[in-house]
């Protein structure tokens, strides 16, 4: 069995509805063998392309066909690949955290990767470039929880947003989040400690 049968072959064992990266199969069979067996995959409709570099092997449904995965799976996988963290903008980290029901009209991520517009099938989804400090967490409930902070910023910030914020988290994320704020910018942090200390949290 040549190299590209084999990893078409793996490929296709793979979990259907979770995205990968073509760069975690370069690695092992490099980068050419790699890019042909998904070319393949793709050609023949087993597999669907998320974004560049991205690629999944569609849930079925009886009634709705192919499922997508949500943009955040593809993009964790894009971000890994090319050793970035990434994180749920602050719109949406407000509304998971129940401080506000709007919906975000533009789907936002925070990234330690470069400000960019990405097509995920229909849908333009923004990253946003932020600093390290507000990523120390990302994918984690406290990392959620930084960006809806952040998002609020030191002049909307209250103590009673953020018992609202801390209600939502286990006790060991509250004490990780509050142990965190000092590494947030200055003002922010300044604000974080104020509301923390009328909470009796500080």
């Amino acid at each position: 069995m040549s190299k590209q049968s084999e990893l078409t072959e793996r490929i296709r064992r793979t979990p259907r509805g979770t995205p990968f990266a073509v760069a975690r199969w370069a690695k092992e069979y490099g980068p050419s063998v790699a890019n042909k067996a998904v070319a393949a995959l793709v050609a023949s409709g087993d597999v669907k392309r998320l974004q560049r570099g991205v690629y999944v092997r569609p849930q079925r449904h009886p009634v709705l066909g192919n499922v997508m995965p949500a943009p955040e799976a593809a993009l964790k996988v894009a971000a890994h690949a090319q050793g970035h963290r990434i994180e749920i903008g602050g719109p949406e980290a407000l509304r998971r955290f129940g401080l506000t029901t709007q919906v975000p009209l533009q789907t936002t991520f925070l990234t330690s990767g470069k400000s960019r517009s990405v097509d995920l099938g229909r849908r333009r989804i923004r990253l946003q470039h932020v600093p390290s400090a507000y990523l120390t967490h990302a994918g984690t409930p406290v990392g959620a929880a930084v960006s809806a902070l952040r998002e609020l910023g030191p002049d909307r910030l209250t103590p009673a947003l953020l018992g609202r914020v801390l209600e939502r988290l286990e006790t060991a994320d509250q004490r990780t989040l509050l142990r965190h704020v000092r590494r947030l910018p200055r003002r922010l942090a300044r604000s974080l400690t104020n509301a923390a200390g009328q909470l009796g949290r500080a």
